[in-house]
């Protein structure tokens, strides 16, 4: 019970400590200064897509993954902090990718047509599994 409560502690001010830095950041204090003052380290992640949700180096966060791609360079960090696997995550937005419009169009007609075979796949599936639930099936063995 003890340990219980330590632990919600130090998890309370953990998250009281980053939401320090991050005001800190956001009123224009450098992050690298920041870091080297208290003993953190910066982190890049690689490119991820809108849709994946899962982050490199952080896990797993729809929430996060839409609070990234609201940012903008006038307004590269969050509004909070965000809580994944038991840490505390400061995100800054360093660059956009913008979609490459070329490989793109090269890509979509192949894409559409394996999202459209998909979707027959799940159809039929589903036909099928109806078919099955309505119909009588009888065995007949021979001992």
């Amino acid at each position: 019970m003890v340990k219980s409560m330590m632990k919600e502690k130090a998890k309370k001010m953990a998250r009281k400590k980053a939401e320090g830095l991050l005001r800190e950041l956001t009123s224009g204090t450098p992050m690298e200064q920041i870091a080297a003052r208290e003993g953190l380290t910066i982190e890049e992640t690689e490119p991820f897509t809108r849709r994946s949700g899962f982050i490199d180096k952080i896990g797993a966060s729809e929430e996060l993954a839409k609070e990234v791609f609201s940012l903008t360079s006038q307004r590269s960090f969050p509004q909070k902090v965000y809580e994944i696997r038991n840490n505390y995550f400061i995100i800054k937005l360093k660059e956009r990718e913008e979609v490459d419009q070329e490989k793109f169009q090269s890509q979509k007609e192949k894409v559409r047509e394996r999202f459209l075979a998909q979707k027959r796949d799940e159809r039929i599936k589903l036909w099928l599994k109806g078919l099955k639930q309505g119909a009588e099936i009888k065995t007949f063995l021979k001992d």
